[in-house]
């Protein structure tokens, strides 16, 4: 009974877990966002395309940015995000 318990505890979190979402492919655009216009590299899913402005990204590129500090994380602040969003760290600073 045990078992059979603590089993169906388990199928039901994980009833709430999207296990395809890593499986799904995404790339990143380079774009600008908020009022203050902040450069940000955002995740998007693989049906997005790019509008006037934004330019897709290597996942090189964003990798050497990133090791650069020159963008920070920001996906934990930021809502109605898809995926992850580093903000150019010299914006940040600036507002």
């Amino acid at each position: 009974m045990g078992y059979a318990c603590v089993l169906a505890l388990a199928f039901c979190l994980l009833d709430h877990v999207d296990f395809y979402r890593p499986l799904r492919m995404s790339f990143f655009i380079a774009t600008t966002i908020g009022r203050a216009n902040m450069v940000a590299m955002l995740e998007v899913d693989e049906q997005e395309e790019p509008r006037k402005g934004e330019v897709r990204l290597s996942q090189d590129c964003v990798n050497v940015n990133l090791e650069k500090g020159l963008f920070t994380d920001m996906t934990g602040r930021v809502s109605n995000a898809i995926g992850k969003v580093y903000v150019l760290t010299a914006d940040l600073q600036r507002n």
